[in-house]
């Protein structure tokens, strides 16, 4: 028999075995949850749309402050601008979902290609552009009629070559990207300095290169008359297809007065030419004040609307119900433009158009409050 002591002794070692044998099973890692793909695109999609709508809005400015922008585009850009601050308020809104946002994306894109078209060289531009490569090619023209026929002086030579340099400078400036028209009427002076040197290098009549020059500046106020009337809406629309006609002959002249050995007669002649041009686009600019005055008022009128909407976005006052409001608003807004713009708007249809206008601005101050 075991005694008391043996007994507890026993079990003991018996209790140690039977916890040697156990084995702990070793506790399995939970999983981590999977990334959330869906936020992550949503938020990539978002940051994208905000990056872009910014770079619209500085292509534009850039644009404007280079003078590549035609001030006829202003009103539209505004326009514009109310569209892409509604897609600024969708971007902030909460819950937006992916397809949503791919959506304003493609909004953004074609407020972009819209934005390029606006940025491409102003006609005015264009047209300097044009005149003056028109002119370079007459100065090294006169120059080398004058050098075959033995009006050069061979001292003279030298002198040109300079100026030819010049002239090659010139050309280098005119193929510059982005020019303003400031910039191209600078280049235009200096060509018409380069042609006065190279006319007294070529011992030219001094009256006929006077009524030469007298004749380029009369050609460049008459298209000068033109612009200026067209933009302040004094030219019917009707009438533009007629100034190209009136552009054509000019041309037609200008290419005349660049002719080597043209004589006082012949000078005169062009000069009355051009002084009959001028009388035509002065008929042209003269329609009736009355819808003139009321044309330039509506569009006056269409743009501050604009400026009441985008101001009251910029200071939060629109709410997101009521920017898709305005979306029916802007609608209306460019058929308004588009009738203001019709071929032989009268007076009363004007006046309805500024009255339409007038109840849109009322609807837009209110949202505005």
């Amino acid at each position: 028999m075991y005694t008391h002591g043996r007994c507890a002794l026993h079990c003991l070692a018996v209790f140690v075995s039977l916890l040697a044998g156990c084995v702990v099973a070793p506790q399995q890692r939970q999983p981590l949850p999977p990334p959330n793909t869906a936020y992550e695109e949503i938020r990539r999609c978002r940051s994208d749309n905000q990056q872009a709508h910014a770079e619209v809005l500085n292509t534009y400015e850039a644009a404007r402050r280079a003078g590549r922008i035609n001030p006829g585009e202003a009103g539209q850009f505004n326009a514009m601008e109310a569209r892409l601050r509604n897609v600024q308020i969708e971007l902030a809104r909460d819950g937006l979902s992916l397809q949503e946002c791919q959506r304003i994306g493609g909004a953004i894109a074609r407020e972009r290609d819209e934005v390029a078209r606006m940025t491409r060289s102003d006609p005015a531009v264009a047209r300097c552009m044009a005149d003056n490569r028109r002119a370079h090619q007459e100065v090294v023209g006169l120059y080398e009629n004058a050098r075959r026929s033995g009006r050069i002086n061979p001292g003279e030579a030298q002198r040109f070559n300079a100026i030819e340099g010049r002239l090659g400078n010139v050309r280098m400036e005119l193929a510059r990207d982005g020019l303003s028209l400031q910039e191209c009427q600078r280049i235009g002076g200096a060509i018409a300095r380069e042609r006065d040197e190279v006319a007294r290098m070529t011992r030219s009549d001094a009256a006929a290169a006077r009524c030469m020059a007298d004749n380029r500046r009369a050609h460049q106020e008459v298209v000068g008359l033109y612009e200026n009337a067209k933009r302040s809406g004094r030219i019917n629309p009707s009438e533009a297809q007629r100034f190209n006609a009136i552009d054509a002959k000019l041309q037609n002249l200008r290419a005349e007065l660049g002719r080597e050995g043209i004589s006082m007669q012949e000078c005169q002649r062009i000069g009355g030419a051009i002084a009959r041009e001028r009388a035509e686009v002065t008929r042209m600019a003269q329609h009736d004040p009355g819808v003139a005055r009321c044309v330039a008022d509506n569009r006056r009128a269409r743009d501050e609307l604009y400026k009441v909407y985008n101001n009251a976005l910029r200071a939060g006052r629109i709410e997101a119900s009521e920017a898709q409001r305005f979306q029916a608003i802007d609608k209306r807004l460019n058929g308004f433009q588009a009738e203001i713009e019709r071929d032989g708007l009268s007076l009363a249809e004007c006046q309805r158009i500024g009255s339409a206008i007038a109840r849109e601005r009322a609807l837009v101050e209110k949202m505005a409050r």
